[in-house]
């Protein structure tokens, strides 16, 4: 099975066989690979993440949900068909497989994220990505709005969230947790980047209908976390709630219903955490700030340059000492604030390391 799919992969990633432009002929080999998808992992499943990742079954599956969305993101689209001679057909065969195939490829997938902590993370970024290009759609669409909720609160926070593996690497070697950080090609083969990415789709296309209940659920994290400074688990929900607040600014700055409540939220929940005792999150309170630093910070727009001046203070201090990985975001928050002229030239200059 695991040469099949390999095999199928090889031939539609550049173009479709002609053969499959045939609904005859592609309904039965959709079933097979859908049923593979859907095959119960048989016993002595590895739990552990990377021997999953070497776990035929489970590369099987990624296969096969990399063929879903390669078919979904180039060739499922009706009216994105290239011209020429097999326009017409390729038509054809976006519209069948929009109105007969994706919803239950989206399906099967949306099952496996139900699973997610299990997942190797080739086929936990495989699903997301399909998830993430099912949103642009009204068929696949309609499937996915009433888990939204349920999909953001089980899959993506978590996903974002500081992972056990993030804390290893942390202790272990600072200087390739900053590597990693800061790889971007590495990044399109993550679950939390294309979490990030799902999350961005959402506030994007969505934002009517997902907006106000991602932004309401991590109020609720963030509130909850606020009085457990000491729970490490519940610490890093709050890291993954601040890494979605910080992934949709520009989202929220524009819409005038959060705008006016954003830097109070920066002021309650962000700053105190420039000082808190996990490095992870100190490092996550200066991403925020860099973050905001570009949109409702920028150019003096704060409501409160006191506020500005004591997070520069504080993100100086984060960058004169203690975790590698958070003096390295700490030093590029400062950039971002001075490149954005959240605060006046002449009291940055005085404070400035030169």
């Amino acid at each position: 099975a695991h040469l099949i799919t390999k095999t199928i992969w090889s031939a539609t990633q550049y173009g479709l066989p002609p053969y499959l432009l045939n609904p005859a002929n592609l309904t039965p080999w959709f079933e097979t690979l859908l049923a593979l998808l859907d095959q119960p992992l048989p016993e002595g499943c590895p739990s552990d993440v990377k021997e999953a990742a070497m776990f035929v079954p489970f590369k099987v599956k990624k296969r096969v949900a990399c063929i879903f969305h390669r078919l979904l993101q180039r060739f499922g689209n009706p009216k994105q068909t290239p011209d020429g001679p097999m326009k017409e057909a390729l038509a054809g065969f976006a519209r069948h497989f929009q109105d007969h195939c994706s919803a239950r490829c989206l399906q099967s997938l949306l099952t496996l994220l139900q699973h997610h902590a299990s997942l190797p993370s080739p086929l936990h970024t495989t699903c997301l990505n399909y998830v993430e290009e099912a949103i642009s759609y009204k068929v696949t669409y309609r499937l996915l709005k009433p888990m939204i909720g349920a999909l953001f609160r089980g899959v993506i926070l978590p996903t974002l969230a500081f992972s056990a593996a993030d804390a290893e690497l942390w202790d272990e070697d600072p200087i390739e947790f900053v590597r990693k950080e800061f790889d971007i090609v590495a990044d399109f083969s993550l679950p939390r980047h294309a979490a990030s990415n799902v999350l961005l789709a959402l506030a994007t296309s969505r934002p009517t209908d997902c907006l106000h209940e991602m932004v309401s659920t991590c109020s609720e994290v963030l509130q909850r976390s606020l009085a457990l400074s000491s729970d490490m688990p519940a610490q890093r929900e709050r890291d993954g709630a601040l890494l979605a607040i910080g992934t949709i600014h520009e989202r929220l700055a524009k819409k005038e219903q959060y705008r006016p409540l954003l830097e109070p939220m920066l002021k309650m929940h962000v700053f105190p955490n420039l000082s808190s005792h996990l490095g992870f999150i100190r490092l996550r309170a200066c991403w925020v700030y860099g973050k905001f630093a570009t949109s409702i910070l920028r150019r003096g727009k704060s409501s409160d340059p006191s506020h500005v001046k004591s997070v520069f203070d504080k993100v100086l201090d984060c960058m004169r000492g203690g975790d590698l990985p958070v003096r390295v975001r700490a030093a590029l928050t400062v950039k971002m604030m001075v490149q954005s002229k959240c605060l006046e030239s002449e009291s940055v200059l005085p404070m400035l390391p030169l």
